[in-house]
């Protein structure tokens, strides 16, 4: 059996609802809307300039930031674009296995965003074959003690 409450509206109107979730508070949809309007009449009025088109508005939400739905939306869409590029960025930084420094792979294939390929993880070839060749990261200060002497890993030394 439903329950029925009886309650009294901010306009002074006793009304009744039914016991099911949350109870009523207004009689009706326009006690409501003045009742939101009275609300909003109490809040300070802040006066603002649009983050898109710097033309002035008020708002009496401190979070608002644009005067219109349209400026909001190229808000929007700019903050996304570079959330989105961020990311990217933050997907594409590596470091090389041989020497760890840090570096942005442009255009990486499929293989390489599964990690199924050698492709940027090492510096140059000479890395690639010395990595292979000893199975273990190189040592920084030996990297480069080499690239000193030689300019790369297994070139021509200075004669020392």
């Amino acid at each position: 059996m439903m329950r029925l409450h009886s309650r009294l509206c901010t306009c002074g109107e006793s009304f009744t609802t039914r016991g099911v979730g949350r109870p009523e508070r207004y009689c009706s949809p326009a006690c409501r809307g003045q009742a939101k309007r009275s609300r909003e009449s109490t809040r300070p009025s802040l006066a603002k300039a649009c983050a898109m088109c710097g033309v002035a508005f008020t708002t009496t939400d401190a979070r608002i930031e644009c005067c219109g739905l349209a400026c909001g939306r190229a808000l929007g869409k700019q903050r996304s674009d570079a959330a989105r590029r961020a990311n990217a960025d933050d997907r594409r930084r590596r470091r090389f296995e041989c020497c760890g420094v840090a570096f942005v792979a442009l255009n990486p294939g499929g293989k390489a965003r599964r990690g199924e390929s050698n492709e940027g993880r090492f510096c140059s070839r000479a890395c690639a074959q010395h990595f292979a060749r000893f199975g273990s990261k190189v040592d920084q200060l030996g990297l480069a003690l080499e690239r000193e002497g030689a300019g790369r890993l297994g070139g021509k030394g200075d004669g020392g």
